[in-house]
Protein backbone atom coordinates (compact mmCIF):
# COMPACT_ATOMS: atom_id res chain seq x y z
CA UNK A 1 0.00 0.00 0.00
CA UNK A 2 2.90 2.20 1.11
CA UNK A 3 4.70 1.59 -2.34
CA UNK A 4 1.53 2.07 -4.33
CA UNK A 5 2.05 5.96 -4.42
CA UNK A 6 5.81 6.01 -5.37
CA UNK A 7 5.57 5.94 -9.60
CA UNK A 8 2.15 7.43 -9.32
CA UNK A 9 3.87 10.78 -7.58
CA UNK A 10 7.00 10.30 -9.18
CA UNK A 11 5.07 10.62 -13.29
CA UNK A 12 2.99 13.05 -12.23
CA UNK A 13 6.34 15.20 -11.12
CA UNK A 14 7.72 14.87 -14.38
CA UNK A 15 4.41 16.22 -15.82
CA UNK A 16 4.34 18.79 -14.06
CA UNK A 17 8.48 19.83 -14.07
CA UNK A 18 9.59 19.05 -17.06
CA UNK A 19 8.73 20.52 -20.86
CA UNK A 20 6.57 18.94 -22.62
CA UNK A 21 9.13 17.64 -25.72
CA UNK A 22 11.12 16.08 -22.83
CA UNK A 23 8.40 14.08 -20.96
CA UNK A 24 9.64 10.75 -22.48
CA UNK A 25 13.28 10.96 -21.79
CA UNK A 26 13.13 11.65 -17.59
CA UNK A 27 9.74 9.21 -17.76
CA UNK A 28 12.83 6.71 -19.48
CA UNK A 29 14.86 7.92 -16.60
CA UNK A 30 12.34 6.73 -14.08
CA UNK A 31 11.43 3.41 -15.89
CA UNK A 32 15.85 2.96 -15.85
CA UNK A 33 15.62 2.96 -11.99
CA UNK A 34 12.25 1.14 -11.97
CA UNK A 35 13.30 -1.45 -14.00
CA UNK A 36 16.57 -1.38 -12.35
CA UNK A 37 15.20 -2.55 -9.05
CA UNK A 38 12.91 -5.17 -10.47
CA UNK A 39 15.83 -6.61 -11.68
CA UNK A 40 18.17 -6.35 -8.74
CA UNK A 41 15.95 -7.27 -6.42
CA UNK A 42 15.27 -10.71 -6.86
CA UNK A 43 18.84 -11.57 -7.26
CA UNK A 44 20.11 -9.62 -4.18
CA UNK A 45 16.91 -10.67 -2.37
CA UNK A 46 17.82 -13.90 -2.85
CA UNK A 47 21.20 -14.21 -2.26
CA UNK A 48 20.39 -12.50 1.28
CA UNK A 49 18.06 -14.44 1.60
CA UNK A 50 20.13 -17.76 1.01
CA UNK A 51 22.89 -16.37 3.15
CA UNK A 52 21.47 -14.34 6.09
CA UNK A 53 17.89 -16.02 6.07
CA UNK A 54 14.31 -14.39 4.75
CA UNK A 55 14.29 -12.74 7.95
CA UNK A 56 16.95 -10.14 6.78
CA UNK A 57 15.38 -8.82 3.80
CA UNK A 58 12.39 -7.13 5.78
CA UNK A 59 15.11 -5.37 8.29
CA UNK A 60 17.03 -4.14 5.34
CA UNK A 61 13.85 -2.98 3.96
CA UNK A 62 13.27 -0.98 7.08
CA UNK A 63 16.57 0.54 7.17
CA UNK A 64 16.20 1.50 3.76
CA UNK A 65 12.72 3.06 4.02
CA UNK A 66 13.87 5.20 6.86
CA UNK A 67 16.71 6.35 5.09
CA UNK A 68 14.42 7.29 2.33
CA UNK A 69 11.86 9.12 4.78
CA UNK A 70 14.61 11.52 5.68
CA UNK A 71 15.72 12.58 2.18
CA UNK A 72 12.28 13.12 1.12
CA UNK A 73 10.70 15.18 3.79
CA UNK A 74 14.29 16.83 3.10
CA UNK A 75 14.22 17.44 -0.72
CA UNK A 76 10.35 17.67 -1.74
CA UNK A 77 8.71 21.00 -1.76
CA UNK A 78 5.06 21.42 0.08
CA UNK A 79 2.49 21.80 -2.94
CA UNK A 80 -1.33 22.87 -3.28
CA UNK A 81 -3.24 20.64 -4.77
CA UNK A 82 -3.56 21.92 -8.31
CA UNK A 83 -7.86 20.61 -7.89
CA UNK A 84 -8.85 20.56 -4.68
CA UNK A 85 -12.39 19.68 -3.86
CA UNK A 86 -14.10 16.38 -2.07
CA UNK A 87 -12.50 12.68 -2.19
CA UNK A 88 -14.89 9.79 -2.60
CA UNK A 89 -13.73 7.80 0.14
CA UNK A 90 -16.55 5.32 -0.12
CA UNK A 91 -15.88 4.73 -4.31
CA UNK A 92 -12.29 4.30 -2.57
CA UNK A 93 -13.18 1.63 -0.63
CA UNK A 94 -15.19 0.08 -3.41
CA UNK A 95 -12.30 0.21 -5.72
CA UNK A 96 -9.85 -1.23 -3.54
CA UNK A 97 -12.41 -3.98 -1.37
CA UNK A 98 -13.05 -5.18 -5.30
CA UNK A 99 -9.61 -5.84 -6.33
CA UNK A 100 -8.27 -6.77 -2.96
CA UNK A 101 -11.11 -9.25 -3.17
CA UNK A 102 -10.44 -10.49 -6.52
CA UNK A 103 -7.14 -11.00 -5.75
CA UNK A 104 -7.72 -13.01 -3.04
CA UNK A 105 -10.29 -15.43 -4.62
CA UNK A 106 -7.62 -16.01 -7.41
CA UNK A 107 -5.15 -16.94 -5.19
CA UNK A 108 -7.03 -19.26 -3.04
CA UNK A 109 -8.16 -20.53 -6.42
CA UNK A 110 -4.31 -21.27 -6.60
CA UNK A 111 -4.53 -23.07 -3.30
CA UNK A 112 -7.72 -24.74 -3.22
CA UNK A 113 -9.27 -24.81 -6.58
CA UNK A 114 -12.06 -22.28 -7.84
CA UNK A 115 -15.12 -25.05 -6.93
CA UNK A 116 -13.38 -23.86 -2.62
CA UNK A 117 -15.93 -21.25 -0.83
CA UNK A 118 -12.86 -19.13 0.21
CA UNK A 119 -12.50 -18.45 -3.68
CA UNK A 120 -15.86 -18.17 -5.68
CA UNK A 121 -17.32 -16.07 -2.89
CA UNK A 122 -14.22 -13.40 -2.95
CA UNK A 123 -14.76 -13.23 -6.59
CA UNK A 124 -18.40 -12.77 -6.41
CA UNK A 125 -18.29 -10.02 -3.62
CA UNK A 126 -15.72 -8.75 -5.85
CA UNK A 127 -17.93 -8.11 -8.49
CA UNK A 128 -20.73 -7.00 -6.69
CA UNK A 129 -17.93 -4.11 -5.15
CA UNK A 130 -17.12 -3.26 -8.72
CA UNK A 131 -20.53 -2.83 -9.57
CA UNK A 132 -21.42 -0.48 -6.75
CA UNK A 133 -18.34 1.33 -7.76
CA UNK A 134 -19.20 1.84 -11.12
CA UNK A 135 -22.69 2.63 -9.73
CA UNK A 136 -21.42 5.45 -7.50
CA UNK A 137 -19.21 6.46 -10.48
CA UNK A 138 -21.84 8.19 -13.04
CA UNK A 139 -24.02 9.03 -9.82
CA UNK A 140 -22.52 11.40 -7.82
CA UNK A 141 -20.72 14.66 -8.91
CA UNK A 142 -17.05 14.62 -7.66
CA UNK A 143 -16.19 10.45 -7.96
CA UNK A 144 -13.04 8.48 -7.19
CA UNK A 145 -12.17 8.32 -10.40
CA UNK A 146 -14.01 10.08 -13.28
CA UNK A 147 -15.63 8.53 -16.38
CA UNK A 148 -14.18 11.76 -18.22
CA UNK A 149 -11.08 10.15 -17.88
CA UNK A 150 -11.88 6.76 -20.31
CA UNK A 151 -13.90 9.34 -23.32
CA UNK A 152 -10.33 9.50 -24.70
CA UNK A 153 -9.70 5.84 -26.73
CA UNK A 154 -5.85 6.76 -26.54
CA UNK A 155 -6.11 6.76 -22.53
CA UNK A 156 -8.96 3.77 -22.34
CA UNK A 157 -6.37 1.45 -24.51
CA UNK A 158 -2.80 2.51 -22.41
CA UNK A 159 -4.82 1.30 -19.23
CA UNK A 160 -5.58 -2.05 -20.77
CA UNK A 161 -2.24 -2.34 -22.09
CA UNK A 162 -0.80 -1.37 -18.95
CA UNK A 163 -2.63 -3.98 -16.98
CA UNK A 164 -2.29 -6.76 -19.32
CA UNK A 165 1.29 -5.91 -20.14
CA UNK A 166 2.10 -5.78 -16.55
CA UNK A 167 0.63 -9.15 -16.07
CA UNK A 168 2.71 -10.74 -18.48
CA UNK A 169 5.82 -9.08 -17.42
CA UNK A 170 5.12 -9.93 -13.68
CA UNK A 171 4.32 -13.28 -14.35
CA UNK A 172 7.98 -13.69 -15.76
CA UNK A 173 9.94 -12.20 -13.00
CA UNK A 174 8.15 -14.48 -10.72
CA UNK A 175 8.33 -17.74 -12.56
CA UNK A 176 11.84 -17.61 -14.19
CA UNK A 177 13.40 -17.99 -11.07
CA UNK A 178 10.51 -19.71 -9.58
CA UNK A 179 11.20 -22.60 -12.10
CA UNK A 180 15.03 -22.41 -11.93
CA UNK A 181 14.52 -23.35 -8.41
CA UNK A 182 11.45 -26.12 -8.32
CA UNK A 183 12.39 -27.82 -11.80
CA UNK A 184 16.38 -27.08 -12.62
CA UNK A 185 17.53 -27.50 -8.86
CA UNK A 186 19.22 -24.08 -8.22
CA UNK A 187 19.22 -22.60 -4.95
CA UNK A 188 17.98 -19.32 -4.66
CA UNK A 189 21.05 -17.66 -5.17
CA UNK A 190 21.89 -19.23 -8.46
CA UNK A 191 18.13 -18.86 -9.83
CA UNK A 192 18.10 -15.29 -9.12
CA UNK A 193 21.41 -14.66 -10.91
CA UNK A 194 19.04 -15.63 -14.32
CA UNK A 195 17.75 -11.36 -12.99
CA UNK A 196 20.80 -9.46 -12.98
CA UNK A 197 21.08 -9.11 -16.68
CA UNK A 198 17.80 -7.90 -17.62
CA UNK A 199 18.22 -5.37 -14.74
CA UNK A 200 21.57 -4.21 -16.68
CA UNK A 201 20.08 -4.28 -19.75
CA UNK A 202 16.62 -2.13 -18.28
CA UNK A 203 18.42 0.68 -16.90
CA UNK A 204 20.83 0.96 -19.88
CA UNK A 205 17.96 1.21 -22.72
CA UNK A 206 15.21 2.64 -20.58
CA UNK A 207 16.74 6.63 -21.16
CA UNK A 208 17.33 5.69 -24.37
CA UNK A 209 13.79 4.39 -24.91
CA UNK A 210 12.55 7.88 -23.64
CA UNK A 211 13.95 9.68 -25.94
CA UNK A 212 12.95 7.82 -29.17
CA UNK A 213 9.26 8.32 -27.35
CA UNK A 214 9.92 12.02 -27.87
CA UNK A 215 11.01 11.80 -31.98
CA UNK A 216 9.42 8.65 -33.09
CA UNK A 217 6.18 8.65 -30.91
CA UNK A 218 4.01 5.80 -28.75
CA UNK A 219 2.51 3.26 -30.83
CA UNK A 220 5.41 2.12 -32.84
CA UNK A 221 7.35 1.24 -29.80
CA UNK A 222 4.57 -0.36 -28.11
CA UNK A 223 3.53 -2.27 -30.62
CA UNK A 224 7.54 -3.53 -30.77
CA UNK A 225 7.56 -4.28 -27.31
CA UNK A 226 4.92 -6.18 -26.69
CA UNK A 227 5.57 -8.29 -30.09
CA UNK A 228 9.54 -8.57 -28.33
CA UNK A 229 7.61 -9.99 -25.23
CA UNK A 230 5.40 -12.54 -27.34
CA UNK A 231 8.56 -13.80 -28.90
CA UNK A 232 10.77 -14.17 -25.57
CA UNK A 233 7.82 -15.94 -23.77
CA UNK A 234 7.53 -18.41 -26.48
CA UNK A 235 11.53 -18.41 -26.16
CA UNK A 236 10.77 -19.22 -22.49
CA UNK A 237 8.14 -21.61 -23.23
CA UNK A 238 10.65 -23.74 -25.46
CA UNK A 239 14.35 -23.62 -24.55
CA UNK A 240 14.19 -23.37 -20.36
CA UNK A 241 14.36 -26.94 -19.46
CA UNK A 242 17.72 -28.38 -17.97
CA UNK A 243 19.78 -27.19 -15.27
CA UNK A 244 22.08 -23.74 -17.25
CA UNK A 245 20.77 -20.67 -16.37
CA UNK A 246 21.81 -19.21 -19.49
CA UNK A 247 18.59 -19.91 -21.54
CA UNK A 248 16.56 -18.17 -18.63
CA UNK A 249 18.87 -15.47 -18.18
CA UNK A 250 18.31 -14.67 -22.03
CA UNK A 251 14.54 -15.06 -21.77
CA UNK A 252 13.80 -12.70 -19.00
CA UNK A 253 16.50 -10.42 -20.23
CA UNK A 254 14.22 -9.53 -23.87
CA UNK A 255 11.31 -9.93 -21.66
CA UNK A 256 12.06 -7.10 -19.97
CA UNK A 257 13.51 -4.95 -22.63
CA UNK A 258 10.00 -5.68 -24.48
CA UNK A 259 8.11 -4.47 -21.44
CA UNK A 260 10.25 -1.40 -20.67
CA UNK A 261 9.63 -0.13 -24.31
CA UNK A 262 5.57 -0.93 -23.67
CA UNK A 263 5.50 1.25 -20.45
CA UNK A 264 7.58 3.79 -20.88
CA UNK A 265 6.34 4.52 -24.49
CA UNK A 266 2.77 4.00 -22.52
CA UNK A 267 3.38 6.20 -19.59
CA UNK A 268 4.67 9.26 -21.96
CA UNK A 269 1.43 8.81 -23.69
CA UNK A 270 -1.02 8.86 -21.10
CA UNK A 271 0.11 11.73 -19.48
CA UNK A 272 0.24 13.64 -22.55
CA UNK A 273 -3.46 13.17 -23.39
CA UNK A 274 -4.57 14.04 -19.99
CA UNK A 275 -5.77 17.96 -18.91
CA UNK A 276 -4.17 19.12 -15.94
CA UNK A 277 -6.53 19.43 -13.51
CA UNK A 278 -6.92 14.62 -14.68
CA UNK A 279 -3.04 14.44 -14.56
CA UNK A 280 -2.81 13.00 -11.06
CA UNK A 281 -6.50 10.94 -10.53
CA UNK A 282 -5.37 9.71 -14.37
CA UNK A 283 -1.91 8.19 -13.52
CA UNK A 284 -3.25 7.09 -10.47
CA UNK A 285 -5.26 4.73 -12.09
CA UNK A 286 -3.27 3.89 -14.99
CA UNK A 287 -0.66 2.82 -12.18
CA UNK A 288 -2.92 1.10 -10.36
CA UNK A 289 -4.06 -1.23 -13.67
CA UNK A 290 -0.65 -1.84 -13.22
CA UNK A 291 -0.60 -3.21 -9.58
CA UNK A 292 -3.53 -5.21 -10.65
CA UNK A 293 -1.54 -6.99 -13.48
CA UNK A 294 1.17 -7.73 -11.31
CA UNK A 295 -1.03 -8.98 -8.37
CA UNK A 296 -3.46 -10.52 -11.17
CA UNK A 297 -1.36 -12.05 -13.34
CA UNK A 298 1.17 -14.41 -11.06
CA UNK A 299 -1.83 -15.66 -8.90
CA UNK A 300 -3.53 -16.64 -12.59
CA UNK A 301 -0.40 -18.24 -13.79
CA UNK A 302 0.09 -19.81 -10.44
CA UNK A 303 -3.11 -21.58 -10.94
CA UNK A 304 -2.54 -22.41 -14.20
CA UNK A 305 1.05 -24.14 -12.77
CA UNK A 306 -0.71 -25.46 -9.95
CA UNK A 307 -3.28 -27.26 -12.29
CA UNK A 308 -0.83 -28.17 -14.79
CA UNK A 309 1.57 -29.72 -11.80
CA UNK A 310 -1.65 -31.88 -11.18
CA UNK A 311 -2.61 -33.08 -14.16
CA UNK A 312 0.98 -34.40 -14.56
CA UNK A 313 0.72 -34.16 -18.56
CA UNK A 314 3.03 -33.23 -21.25
CA UNK A 315 3.82 -29.98 -22.32
CA UNK A 316 1.20 -27.81 -24.83
CA UNK A 317 4.08 -26.95 -26.83
CA UNK A 318 5.66 -29.28 -28.74
CA UNK A 319 8.80 -28.20 -28.85
CA UNK A 320 9.42 -28.17 -24.84
CA UNK A 321 11.01 -31.54 -24.26
CA UNK A 322 11.50 -32.56 -20.41
CA UNK A 323 7.47 -33.22 -18.87
CA UNK A 324 9.48 -31.82 -15.33
CA UNK A 325 9.06 -28.21 -16.58
CA UNK A 326 6.02 -29.22 -18.62
CA UNK A 327 3.79 -26.40 -16.35
CA UNK A 328 5.93 -23.88 -16.24
CA UNK A 329 6.26 -23.97 -20.37
CA UNK A 330 2.69 -23.83 -20.02
CA UNK A 331 2.48 -20.48 -18.13
CA UNK A 332 4.72 -19.02 -20.49
CA UNK A 333 3.07 -20.13 -24.06
CA UNK A 334 0.23 -18.30 -21.90
CA UNK A 335 2.20 -15.13 -21.11
CA UNK A 336 2.80 -15.21 -25.05
CA UNK A 337 -1.26 -15.53 -26.09
CA UNK A 338 -1.53 -12.95 -23.68
CA UNK A 339 0.69 -10.76 -25.29
CA UNK A 340 -0.27 -11.25 -28.84
CA UNK A 341 -3.86 -10.52 -27.67
CA UNK A 342 -2.65 -7.20 -26.20
CA UNK A 343 -0.53 -6.57 -29.38
CA UNK A 344 -4.23 -6.77 -31.24
CA UNK A 345 -5.65 -4.38 -29.04
CA UNK A 346 -2.81 -1.84 -29.02
CA UNK A 347 -2.48 -1.83 -33.20
CA UNK A 348 -6.65 -1.04 -33.18
CA UNK A 349 -6.28 1.93 -31.08
CA UNK A 350 -5.95 5.09 -32.92
CA UNK A 351 -5.03 8.08 -32.03
CA UNK A 352 -7.36 11.13 -31.52
CA UNK A 353 -7.37 14.79 -32.82
CA UNK A 354 -5.19 15.44 -29.78
CA UNK A 355 -1.72 14.47 -29.71
CA UNK A 356 0.96 14.38 -27.00
CA UNK A 357 4.31 15.53 -26.92
CA UNK A 358 5.69 11.72 -27.60
CA UNK A 359 3.30 11.67 -30.84
CA UNK A 360 4.73 14.87 -32.13
CA UNK A 361 7.13 15.19 -34.80
CA UNK A 362 10.68 16.11 -33.50
CA UNK A 363 10.44 19.10 -35.49
CA UNK A 364 7.21 20.26 -33.78
CA UNK A 365 8.40 19.67 -30.45
CA UNK A 366 11.15 22.11 -31.19
CA UNK A 367 9.83 24.83 -32.87
CA UNK A 368 6.94 24.38 -29.68
CA UNK A 369 10.28 24.72 -26.99
CA UNK A 370 11.77 27.50 -29.62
Amino acid sequence: MGGAAIPVLSVIAVTRLMPENRRGTAIGVLSAASGAGAGAGPAIGGGIGQFLGWPALFWIMLVLALVLFLAVARILPDEAPQAPGGLDLLGGVLLGLGAGLALFGITQAQVSGWAAPASWASLVVAAAAFAAFAWRTVRIPQPFVSPALFANPVYRSAVVVAFLAMAVNLGGLVFVPLMMVDVNGAGPGVGALAMIPAGIAVAAVSPLIGRLTDRIGTRPLVLTGLAVMGLFALFLSTFTAGVSVLPAGIGILGFSVGFILVITALVAAAAGELPADQTGAGMGVLQGAQFLGAGGGPALLGALVAARQQSGGGAVNPLFPDLDGAAYSDAFLAMAVVAAVTWIVAFRTRGTGTRSSADRLPQASEESSA
